[in-house]
């Protein structure tokens, strides 16, 4: 009897901005942000000297057109699937030739990993819909500033639900 093939969903998660961001080229540290949570819990990481180097960053917000990540995250919750979190090895990403993905984190039904969704109601005030949360606490929780959240998402369709796929247990 043949064992079924478990599907691998991946997420590249951006070491830096993008060229469309306010911040083009600057260090992201979400790889950072997010092992810290994985790892440590969602508490600061602290330097020697009581800086905060690293904070966290307790999920990423994707596209869910057709509810694909709903879908995607119930196969995960099922042990059906797993989703890599990865990053490319050198920049330019799939564009450049002979580019690696390095996983760092793969989430499974056990580790508390889920889905949720999120409407915007007004992008210029980032008014969120849904959850009842403040926009700075989402993005904090994402890991910027309220600033770099906004340059983040000014390119998206905000009239379109979106999916906050969660790394750990945490949920709003």
């Amino acid at each position: 009897m043949k064992t079924k093939k478990l599907i691998r969903y991946a997420i590249p998660c951006s070491t830096r901005f993008p060229s469309t961001h306010c911040r083009k080229g600057e260090p992201t540290y979400f790889v950072e942000q997010i092992l810290n949570v994985i790892l440590y819990g969602d508490d600061d990481f602290l330097g020697t000297d009581g800086e905060i180097l690293y904070g966290h960053k307790l999920y990423t917000i994707r596209n869910n057109k057709n509810n694909v990540w709903t879908k995607r995250m119930k196969k995960v919750l099922e042990g059906k699937a797993v989703i890599d979190l990865f990053y490319w090895k050198l920049p330019g990403g799939r564009w450049t030739k002979d580019n690696e993905q390095i996983v760092f984190a793969t989430l499974d039904k056990d580790s508390g990993c889920g889905v949720q969704l999120i409407r915007f109601i007004d992008y210029d005030v980032m008014q969120i819909a849904f959850p009842n949360v403040d926009t700075h606490v989402i993005a904090k929780n994402d890991g910027l500033s309220i600033d770099d959240f906004k340059s983040w998402f000014k390119r998206y369709d905000l009239s379109e639900v979106l999916a906050i796929i969660h790394f750990t247990k945490f949920r709003y």
